[in-house]
């Protein structure tokens, strides 16, 4: 895994703070956040839910004309980027790294309802390395997995750089 995670939590904040999600001097909110989080796992699930492959990418038109990647993978690097994005907003140089989590054994709904599990404990008590181990989490499944997360990663990244500000005016 290459995952650099001080570069993409720089690169994921800058780049939302250029889309509108954050306005200098003001926090997002803690819930609407969280939320948004579980958006994405359950997305990956709708994805499994329709049978694609974890590892398949595949493409939508946005409104915009736009060619969107979609599939599990591509949800958990949304997932991945948010958690990055949040992260950046603290500014930190991170140098923390939990133990890997071994998911042998563990399949799809489960890892889902786990990680369901872990964004929903989320809390201002140390944020930075609950983000951080959120981050690992998806990152360790995935390499388990065979998954290219950091492919994906790249992929969407790149996406949401020709996104319209808040995805076209989007509340949260």
């Amino acid at each position: 895994m290459k995952l650099d995670i001080n570069k993409l939590a720089h690169e994921c904040h800058e780049t939302a703070v250029e889309k509108g999600w954050w306005v200098d001097g003001q926090e997002r909110d803690f819930n609407e956040l969280v939320c948004l989080l579980h958006s994405e796992v359950s997305e990956a699930f709708e994805e499994y839910r329709s049978g694609h492959p974890l590892n398949e990418i595949y493409y939508s038109e946005d409104k915009q004309g736009n060619q969107k990647p979609e599939g599990i993978i591509i949800e958990f690097a949304d997932l991945v980027i948010r958690l990055a994005d949040w992260l950046g907003c603290y500014k930190n140089e991170i140098a923390y790294r939990s133990g890997k989590v071994n998911f042998e054994g563990i399949d799809f709904p489960v890892f889902c309802k786990e990680t369901h599990y872990l964004v929903a404990m989320l809390g201002w008590d140390n944020i930075i390395y609950n983000l951080i181990d959120c981050i690992y989490y998806v990152v360790d499944y995935c390499e388990q997995n065979q998954l290219d997360i950091d492919k994906a990663i790249g992929i969407k990244v790149a996406y949401n750089k020709t996104r319209p500000h808040r995805h076209g005016d989007k509340k949260a």
